[in-house]
């Protein structure tokens, strides 16, 4: 894979550490930082993904009651059961979410090979 190394300086690098971060989740760069060893840095570029920007815009699912519609917008999974799944029934969603995300990391590990 590709690396970019950070060398974090007082002032105005961390503004730019900020940068790089946000620069690494678009274009697949892993950010590697002096004293840290690979496997850290991959964990934490792996948790930023996950976590995403935290941005107002940013949408993880949408429940809309009066179409009994609940859209999951990482994945792109919609269904007309909301009813449902606020009585607990779950397992749709559930099994969509671990299915994309198992064939997310088979992606992820065929390129690392």
């Amino acid at each position: 894979g590709k690396a970019l190394e950070a060398q974090p300086e007082l002032g105005a690098a961390v503004g730019a550490e900020m940068d790089v971060d946000g620069l690494t989740g678009s274009c697949g760069y892993l950010v590697v930082y002096p004293g840290r060893s690979r496997q850290q840095d991959e964990i934490a570029q792996d948790r930023r993904t996950q976590v995403g920007s935290g941005e107002r815009a940013e949408k993880i699912r949408t429940y809309n009651f009066s179409q009994n519609r609940v859209t999951d917008h990482r994945i792109g999974f919609t269904t007309h059961r909301l009813s449902q799944m606020l009585d607990g029934d779950v397992n749709e969603m559930i099994n969509t979410l671990s299915t994309h995300y198992q064939s997310a990391q088979l992606r992820k590990d065929k390129i690392a090979t």
